[in-house]
């Protein structure tokens, strides 16, 4: 089975491999399907290891939010080294300002449903989570691989159409194009 997990921004304040963060590595590593994607954290200002956990860890994808033309990173996401030393943080960027969402607003005690404008990494992880759907997508996509990947070649997922299996595509694999295609 394969599953995306979107969590919240992390702890704020917090930038060292906590428990949460050693439990999204383990949990990865027993689950090579399985792809975390957390929210960097929107405390950017605070300097370069504001990266909250556990978007530290190692294998989880972290996200960071661009500005309003999506053209940098804006100053609220949250940057710096992943908890030792080796890997920069965030991983990628999605927009993440000025962005429509759900909302409820509370009238009189009722609540109803509402269209809000909000910014932050936990707006861009969604975006970011759904372009990875879409990779792992395209890796499943058999005739795609039949036409053109050797699949005796480790680097070809070999896909087995109709079985139900999710063949042998990694979410650490899905993480690398995600990674080499912000470049």
């Amino acid at each position: 089975m394969f599953c995306y997990v979107v969590f919240h921004r992390g702890t704020p304040g917090i930038n060292t491999y906590t428990s949460k963060a050693l439990d999204v590595d383990q949990f990865m590593n027993e689950n090579f399907d399985f792809l975390f994607v957390v929210a960097a954290g929107n405390d950017g200002r605070s300097g370069f290891t504001s990266v909250h956990s556990p978007g530290v860890s190692k294998n989880a994808l972290t996200i960071g939010a661009t500005d309003f033309d999506h053209t940098q990173l804006v100053s609220f996401s949250s940057i710096g080294y992943n908890y030792d030393q080796h890997m920069f943080k965030p991983n990628i960027v999605t927009p993440g300002t000025n962005l429509m969402s759900a909302g409820t607003r509370n009238t009189n005690e009722t609540y109803t449903c509402n269209v809000q404008v909000s910014s932050g990494t936990s707006m861009a992880t969604p975006i970011a989570a759904g372009a990875a759907i879409l990779v792992r997508q395209y890796f499943e996509n058999a005739s795609f691989w039949g036409t053109f990947c050797n699949t005796d070649y480790r680097s070809c997922p070999k896909v087995y159409e109709g079985s139900g299996s999710h063949g042998l595509i990694s979410g650490a694999l899905v993480k690398a194009v995600l990674v080499c295609m912000q470049d």
